[in-house]
């Protein structure tokens, strides 16, 4: 809750922390932190992402648990790049609690899919993900490990 003399919304223009009442960080607020070099690379990467992301997005259907990630009402219609691609290596067996000795990649990794954009996104971004996992390392040790 806000205190009574504050403003509702406030711009932030220098780096910032947002917390919650029990000091638990819910933002780190860093402009200019990741280069505007490596923004564009990241930007350019994405583009890679453009066709798997849009067949993720069903044509119509009403909106329920088995499609909120994906659902058309939840992008807004002028975006470049709209959907929900899950490139999580043994994303399936991290929800189990006995995991298989032999985990499988996600399937738009998998070798039959090399064409879709996604591992070659992987593999161009790996340098920018370098960098943001040194940065969660840092300021989330914890949630890093």
């Amino acid at each position: 809750m806000l205190p009574a003399n504050s403003t509702p919304w406030q711009e932030l223009q220098e780096p910032a922390l947002i917390l919650d009442r029990s000091d638990n960080v819910l933002v780190w607020y860093l402009p200019s932190a990741v280069s505007q070099p490596n923004q564009m690379a990241i930007w350019q990467n994405m583009k890679m992402l453009q066709e798997p992301l849009g067949k993720t997005i069903p044509a119509s259907l009403p909106l329920g648990i088995n499609n909120w990630r994906t659902h058309p009402d939840l992008f807004r219609m002028d975006a470049d790049l709209k959907g929900a691609v899950n490139v999580s290596l043994a994303w399936f067996q991290q929800g189990h609690t006995t995991i298989s000795s032999d985990p499988e990649a996600s399937a738009l990794l998998k070798e039959h899919r090399a064409a879709n954009g996604v591992k070659q996104w992987v593999e161009q971004s790996r340098d920018q993900w370098a960098i943001l996992s040194g940065a969660m390392a840092i300021m989330h040790p914890d949630m890093y490990a």
